[in-house]
């Protein structure tokens, strides 16, 4: 009898069920995050005070996160039509994605953490019609900027966590299209050794 073991995630659901899962996130957080990108682009062309360093930053940055938006949506694809070098490709250039997201999104807290901080605020204040006198309108401004580099953080982690998850996951995917791909040739099946590694053998060796 031949037995092709189906690759987990989370220790008991189905490796193809992450794929679904992890790309229909990676669309929605790389959405999230380039609709966030793209707003903040639109608010420069406004007036509002960036550098030129921190505007070239935001674009790169905005870039990576829309095209990881759209390399999910093609590993999504992959994932439903069940294609192993779709699958593969994908999970190349997730790769490749992670590392760039890492290194632009370093760089962009570092220039959240390092920006003229006093600059900002005066922006805030000046854009903000609440009709609060100057001081509560400047306290805001701050508590907002404190908020920002906080959730600027957590963004960042949790997507490149997520990210590396996905990598490997589809990793997984990935060998298992193979291993499936690999018994329907024909006159080919699997024997199962201990280490549950597999070795394509002729059908008639089985007998």
């Amino acid at each position: 009898m031949v037995y092709i073991r189906s690759r987990k995630f989370c220790c008991c659901l189905p490796v193809r069920l992450g794929v679904f899962f992890l790309t229909i996130l990676g669309v929605a957080l790389g959405g999230l995050a380039s609709w966030s990108g793209w707003s903040q682009i639109i608010e420069s062309r406004r007036g509002y005070s960036y550098s030129k360093r921190e505007l070239i930053t935001l674009y790169v940055t905005t870039c990576i996160y829309t095209l990881g938006a759209l390399i999910s949506l093609f590993g999504l694809i992959g994932a439903i039509l069940r294609r192993r070098r779709l699958v593969q490709l994908f999970t190349m250039a997730l790769a490749f994605h992670v590392a760039f997201v890492i290194v632009t999104g370093a760089i962009q807290l570092y220039l959240l953490y390092n920006r003229d901080r006093t600059a900002y605020v005066q922006d805030c204040i000046r854009k903000t019609k609440s009709g609060l006198d100057e001081d509560t309108t400047r306290k805001l401004c701050e508590k907002a900027l404190t908020v920002a580099k906080g959730v600027a953080v957590g963004a960042f982690v949790l997507i490149v966590l997520i990210e590396i998850y996905a990598c490997i996951i589809c990793g997984n995917y990935a060998e298992q299209l193979g291993d499936e791909d690999a018994y329907r040739q024909p006159n080919i099946g699997f024997v199962p050794i201990r280490n549950q590694n597999y070795t394509r053998v002729p059908l008639d060796l089985e007998k």
